[in-house]
């Protein structure tokens, strides 16, 4: 009796780890789904007053999101490689959206000069909806969309300024 008893919650376990497993599946699908089309975020600009909306993003260049914390090394390092990758990022939407308070977000943009660049916006995700859409797990999570706003390539965990260029010129002509 008892081995059948265990044969039993054996079976029980094991069923509930496949159809947990299954559903985790599906979630990963629908996020990855959902991260293929060009996302409509609020965050706030810097400047503490404008909400601004990605789906005002036009047509016709490409677009990198960079999710980060202005506190993270990989993230300073990654805007130092933007930054001196300028010329090759020029017909580059670049939007740099952190979830941290806007006063340390001015900070990092004050420290990085980024008011140099008119492609580079700078907001809170004061929503947390960037957060949500591409589930982010690490800082810096890039997303990088074509010139007719359709994903390109997804990264959830630090990357490389090459790996970056790479997936942009690989969109360009």
């Amino acid at each position: 009796m008892r081995k059948l008893l265990l044969f039993s919650a054996i079976l029980l376990v094991s069923a509930g780890s496949i159809a947990w497993a299954h559903n985790l599946g599906k979630g990963y699908r629908r996020h990855k789904a959902n991260a293929e089309t060009f996302p409509s975020l609020h965050f706030l600009s810097i400047d503490s007053t404008t909400v601004l909306n990605t789906s005002g993003v036009l047509f016709g260049k490409s677009t990198l999101f960079i999710y980060y914390s202005p506190d993270c090394e990989h993230c300073q390092q990654l805007v130092e490689g933007v930054k001196e990758n300028m010329r090759l990022l020029a017909n580059t939407n670049i939007y740099l959206i952190s979830p941290m308070p806007i006063e340390e977000l001015k900070a990092f943009y004050a420290t990085f000069h980024l008011y140099n660049y008119k492609n580079i916006t700078e907001g809170m995700d004061f929503k947390y909806e960037f957060f949500n859409y591409f589930q982010t797990i690490s800082f810096p999570s890039v997303s990088i969309y074509d010139t007719k706003k359709r994903l390109v390539k997804l990264f959830r965990q630090p990357v490389k300024i090459e790996d970056i260029l790479a997936a942009i010129h690989s969109i360009q002509p």
